[in-house]
């Protein structure tokens, strides 16, 4: 018994120790894998890591423009990185001039500054491309950008800032008077004879009257001073898409050292439109195209428990279940401070006006609750015949000018792209009886000439005679 306790002593304890001895922990990723920070474990890249490593947000993001001996205005160069899954990366910068490649110790991984005198040598005029190349752990090339400076042979004045700072303006025309500014560098040069020349085009076409030309406020070399246009009146100058150009102009030389574009919409918001119709308001269930039953000569407001009815309605019916031709109109006023609304104008057969609303916002009008209910009537060519009609709809943004929308098939329906009509068939009304004697064959009786729908006639008493009636 004691050797057999022993055994068991023995083999407890060498479980107990090896449970004890440290497991060796893998963190190596696969190739086709990266390790997730956050989720502390290694994730499948597809199609492969280095495809999530960018350059991003680059600054300036446009060719930038100065002088061989500049030593006054320092050019920062930036780029970021994107890089979701922390892989191992390198940066090099290099310039290129006239063909020839020249290294470049940035800043920092991410950053360069220069003046332009050091980066041309004071001798190179031309384009100077900065060329930024980002590269994976084996040195394969992953992204790349251009910064390019364009360096003069001359000190010339150059826009330092400007504003609006974007260079896309939407307007309306009730925006106010849109100021165009731009900050001027005079640059260490010879500024006597410049001025900044403010032009507008419309499709190309220089507008001659907004043209302004502004000598520079100060000639001193150092100087920074500011130009401003307020000409640009949306109001006065109309619908349409406008350049307007900030140039600085040597008059004597007709160089132009430097300028400026804006790209200017001057347009109206969002026209207020149609966006749902019903035939009758809170009927949802009653579909749209469901045809109106209504009596020829007959107005809306006569008979109207059976009058202008749709055909699925038993009649008579009350009168609350007439079709009311409504619809919901938006009113976007965009960036109108103030808008005049939306009308909607209902018409017989397209043509004939019968009934005008006026809303603000978002609303549901119907043609039976603003209308003079004897206007909604129909008159056939022929009195007895059965003639299909519409009652159309049509919505007008009144801040626009009365402007109609122009709807497309994504409006509503493929089916219905346009002003909303509703099918409506217009019946003969039913004619009054009337009793007519026979003229012949009947003995005992005797008819005088008919004068309009009456006759006179006698009978002998007691003579049995026939009445015809018709309906």
């Amino acid at each position: 018994m004691v050797g057999f306790k022993t055994f068991w002593i023995t083999l407890f304890t060498l479980l107990f120790l090896g449970a004890c001895v440290p497991q060796t922990k893998q963190s190596k990723c696969d190739a086709d894998e990266a390790f997730n920070a956050q989720l502390r474990t290694c994730v499948p890249v597809v199609p492969g890591p280095t495809e999530f490593i960018n350059i991003i947000n680059p600054s300036p993001s446009s060719t930038l423009s100065r002088f061989v001996n500049d030593n006054s205005s320092q050019i920062d160069f930036q780029i970021g990185i994107s890089n979701p899954y922390g892989l191992p990366y390198t940066v090099t910068w290099e310039r290129l001039y006239n063909g020839v490649t020249y290294s470049i110790t940035p800043d920092t991984a991410t950053s360069y500054s220069v003046f332009p005198v050091v980066l041309s040598s004071g001798v190179q005029v031309g384009i100077h491309v900065i060329s930024v190349k980002l590269k994976d752990a084996s040195n394969n090339i992953v992204d790349t950008h251009n910064f390019e400076v364009l360096i003069g042979s001359t000190p010339t004045p150059y826009i330092n800032t400007f504003s609006p700072t974007d260079n896309v303006v939407s307007l309306t025309p009730v925006s106010p008077v849109q100021p165009f500014t731009t900050s001027i560098k005079n640059n260490n040069s010879v500024v006597t004879t410049f001025r900044t020349e403010w032009r507008v085009y419309k499709n190309g076409v220089e507008q001659v009257a907004y043209a302004f030309n502004q000598p520079f406020v100060s000639v001193v070399p150092t100087a920074t001073h500011t130009s401003t246009y307020n000409l640009f009146n949306p109001a006065a100058i109309g619908i349409g898409d406008y350049t307007v150009r900030a140039k600085l102009v040597n008059t004597v030389t007709t160089e132009i050292a430097d300028e400026q574009q804006w790209l200017v919409s001057v347009a109206h918001p969002r026209l207020s439109k149609i966006t749902g119709r019903d035939l009758r308001e809170g009927s949802p269930g009653l579909t749209f195209t469901t045809v109106t039953r209504a009596y020829n000569g007959v107005s809306y407001n006569s008979n109207n428990t059976y009058n202008f009815m749709p055909i699925t309605e038993t009649v008579p019916a009350l009168a609350a279940q007439q079709s009311d031709f409504c619809v919901t109109v938006a009113d976007d006023n965009g960036a109108y401070p103030t808008g005049a609304g939306v009308r909607v104008n209902w018409y017989l057969d397209g043509v004939t006006l019968v009934g005008t609303a006026v809303t603000l916002g978002d609303s549901t009008v119907c043609l039976a609750d603003i209308a003079t209910p004897a206007s909604i009537m129909f008159n056939n060519v022929n009195p007895f015949d059965t003639t299909t009609h519409s009652i159309t709809a049509r919505a007008f943004d009144i801040t626009a000018g009365n402007t109609e929308y122009t709807y497309t098939s994504v409006d509503m329906d493929a089916a219905i792209a346009g002003p909303i009509s509703w099918p409506v068939t217009v019946v003969p009304q039913n004619n009054k009886p009337t009793v007519e004697f026979p003229t012949s064959g009947v003995t005992g009786i005797t008819c005088g000439v008919a004068s309009g729908n009456a006759k006179t006639c006698s009978v002998v008493q007691d003579a049995v005679f026939t009445v015809g009636v018709k309906s």
